[in-house]
């Protein structure tokens, strides 16, 4: 009888209206917000202007004389870039003078960036570049150990003697090596 009666009182209860439950709401973010589109204008002009964008490339990649146009354009760019460059740093390969006079005079215009700090010669942090993925120990730069002249690019390729190629005698360790394997001539005392 107990058992008949648990099992009216479990059905009574499975039959009960259940409690309202709160409608609970979940807002997206991350990757997919506003995928779909947003309520804000200025986003959505900024995907259109996006979308205008990526339509102007595939229709530049579909035609052959607009492809071989953008890469005329990006080959002329580089080839004026390369030769900026070399003018620039043409007073490295001077032999006639040092080349730290012509750096600092590079500095003094503010055509050199400043080293320490990563500033750019329009004062504006540097972004970007190729990261070389190995540590920089005592340099650091702001994402290695204390160091303040890395800064994510070559510093070193911007110094006055870098093309002057200066070597040390001493460092020729393998030569100092070799040097003890071979045959020294008899003194003439001997």
């Amino acid at each position: 009888m107990k058992t008949a009666a648990a099992l009216v009182v479990a059905a009574a209860a499975a039959l009960q209206p259940a409690a309202p439950r709160r409608a609970v709401q979940t807002r997206r973010h991350g990757f997919f917000e506003d995928l779909f589109g947003s309520d804000d204008p200025a986003k959505n002009a900024a995907k259109d202007e996006q979308w205008r964008i990526q339509q102007d490339v595939l229709k530049r990649r579909q035609s052959k004389e607009a492809t071989n146009k953008y890469f005329d354009d990006v080959d002329a760019n580089r080839q004026k870039a390369k030769q900026e460059q070399v003018t620039k740093w043409a007073f490295q390969r001077d032999p006639t003078q040092d080349s730290l006079i012509g750096w600092k005079k590079l500095r003094d215009s503010g055509e050199i960036g400043d080293l320490k700090t990563g500033l750019g010669t329009d004062g504006k942090k540097r972004e970007g570049g190729l990261p070389i993925p190995l540590p920089s120990f005592g340099l650091g730069g702001e994402a290695g150990v204390g160091g303040e002249y890395d800064n994510g690019e070559r510093f070193d390729l911007r110094l006055p003697y870098v093309d002057q190629g200066y070597e040390d005698p001493d460092a020729d360790v393998m030569g100092k090596l070799m040097d003890l394997f071979k045959k020294k001539p008899p003194k003439e005392g001997e």
